[in-house]
């Protein structure tokens, strides 16, 4: 009979092996921390000194076609005030104004107790020279996208951010779109594209990283 004890891989070793790819993982592994460049943030993670956040459109009379509109714009009010306790600029865009009307008034509050500068525009992207010459004159490299529509103003300003070099984040559940399937279709596309869809949530923790966090309290206040 043959021993199937000798055709199985020694689980103690097994087990090594997986601890050593999950150190990797993690980002614990001694030598990929010696051997990162010292001037590169903490692995994978967004910080926010490098972060700017934009938020796209958010109009009178747009915001009413938005699904979910109520789920959308809490979240972006969120974000808004998350950003104002992480000291991260938040930059307003409205698209013609004239016809689609400003900023609903209840986030337009919460913006302007931000310091939120606000531009006009007429093209569909958000990434207009304005706006792009403040981005640039930050000096932040990571963009948190919010507002609307996904599949329009978000997805173009997304696409135009990524080909300039830009890390793109979009917290998915503070973008609206009229129907939620070019909603998905937009988010599932940036994915391919290099840009970052996470929740609200997880990008406001990731932001922080620690419970100890002067932030933390701010922050949890405002998911509840």
């Amino acid at each position: 009979m043959t021993d199937i004890k000798k055709d199985l891989p020694d689980s103690e070793e097994r087990i090594a092996e997986f601890e050593q790819e999950l150190a990797k993982v993690l980002d614990l592994d001694p030598c990929r921390k010696e051997s990162r460049d010292p001037d590169m943030p903490d692995g994978w993670r967004v910080r926010p000194e490098d972060c700017l956040h934009l938020l796209i459109d958010v109009q009178e009379r747009l915001a009413p076609l938005i699904q979910d509109r109520g789920v959308v714009e809490q979240n972006v009010r969120i974000m808004v005030e998350a950003c104002q306790a992480l000291a991260i600029p938040t930059l307003v865009t409205e698209q013609y104004p004239k016809g689609l009307g400003p900023t609903v008034p209840e986030l337009k509050a919460v913006c302007d107790a931000a310091g939120a500068k606000y531009y006009a525009k007429t093209r569909f992207t958000a990434a207009i020279p304005e706006v792009l010459a403040e981005i640039e004159e930050s000096g932040r490299q990571s963009i948190i996208l919010t507002g609307m529509e996904a599949h329009i103003c978000v997805w173009q300003t997304a696409m135009d951010l990524l080909a300039l070099g830009y890390q793109v984040y979009l917290p998915e559940d503070a973008i609206g779109s009229r129907q939620s399937k070019h909603k998905q279709r937009a988010l599932d596309n940036l994915i391919l594209y290099g840009a970052e869809v996470v929740p609200v949530e997880g990008l406001l923790f990731e932001l922080i990283q620690d419970s100890k966090h002067s932030a933390f309290k701010t922050i949890s206040n405002l998911i509840k």
